[in-house]
């Protein structure tokens, strides 16, 4: 099925997973690819991609056969298309949704590339992470060698945080081979594979209940229903909120590490080890600010030729950022 919507681009780079994006170009985890071997390089190189095989289209290609990424100006109208793998459509049998989210790179003010966290990289190997220690403070994704969509620090607070036991998990407990506790372990993805810095839990489950780099472009269902639930629960204007231990702060910029309990209760009663420091259930502002002073500000779009449709619009070349769509 090819599935259109429209919105005013600036982004950079995309990614996709399970599907095909056509329009904008979609990496399905290409960064480039040798010319006698078209098949995807690496498939965990950003996001569970799926791998697809030859799907996708690389940043760059071979000295003899170069392929150059596709660049907008700023304030183009693009119609965003894409094939799905999987079904979706009228039948009553079906139920599905396409989730449309984007990321920018907020301290990234200048053209040199080097400069900004979202990245595309120069390599297919995928970005370096200390997998057997959670209380690790060696942040490596200042090495523009790899490709980088969320950050280091946000792949730690999955690894940190206990996993949401009241997820469905089919005969994952059953037949034990759910593998660990921490959000990294889902029913899908039990044994806490890593792709790039992508945390399993929020890839798996939208809308997610703890803190995300990701901004909602759009949400497209098949039962309209389900769009007051969704707009009401994206933290585009909804904020979020986690455990930390204040005083701990690890990263670049430093942020307070987060800790294991997801609920307030559970995040309030313990302590830190170490020195008895009290845990505290910190929020996270929403991407926009609040609901209510959106909506008394909200101006009409101008979407008359698609009324339909989503759309974004792009900013100007003074608070250029670098973004990636997923």
């Amino acid at each position: 099925m090819l599935s259109k919507a429209f919105f005013l681009s600036a982004l950079v780079a995309y990614a996709s997973a399970d599907c095909y994006m056509h329009m904008p170009r979609g990496s399905n985890n290409r960064q480039k690819t040798e010319d006698n071997n078209p098949e995807v390089e690496n498939n965990n190189r950003l996001f569970d991609s799926q791998n697809n095989n030859d799907g996708g289209y690389d940043l760059a290609s071979g000295e003899t056969n170069a392929k150059y990424p596709a660049r907008y100006y700023t304030g183009s109208a693009l119609t965003v298309q894409w094939s799905s793998q999987h079904a979706c459509g009228k039948e009553s049998w079906i139920h599905c949704q396409f989730v449309l989210q984007y990321m920018c790179d907020e301290s990234c003010t200048s053209n040199d590339p080097q400069a900004c966290r979202v990245r595309d990289g120069a390599s297919n190997d995928r970005i370096q992470y200390d997998d057997g220690d959670k209380d690790t403070t060696n942040d490596e994704s200042d090495n523009v060698n790899y490709g980088l969509h969320e950050s280091w620090y946000s792949y730690n607070a999955c690894h940190r945080r206990e996993r949401n036991k009241g997820l469905f998990i089919a005969d994952r407990v059953e037949n034990n081979n759910l593998n660990g506790r921490d959000a990294r372990y889902t029913r899908q993805n039990n044994n806490a594979n890593r792709r790039g810095l992508e945390c399993p839990e929020e890839r798996d489950y939208y809308p997610y209940w703890a803190p995300s780099e990701w901004k909602d472009l759009a949400v497209l269902v098949d039962d309209a229903s389900r769009c007051d639930y969704y707009y009401e629960t994206t933290q585009n204007t909804n904020p979020r909120y986690h455990c930390v231990d204040p005083l701990d702060n690890i990263g670049t910029p430093a942020r307070p590490r987060v800790q294991w309990p997801i609920t307030e209760p559970m995040c309030t009663s313990q302590m830190d080890n170490t020195d008895g420091r009290q845990y505290e259930w910190a929020k996270v502002d929403a991407h926009f600010g609040d609901r209510a002073d959106l909506l008394a500000q909200a101006t009409p779009p101008a979407t008359s030729a698609h009324p339909n449709e989503p759309f974004w619009g792009a900013g100007n070349r003074e608070t250029r950022r670098e973004c990636v769509e997923m």
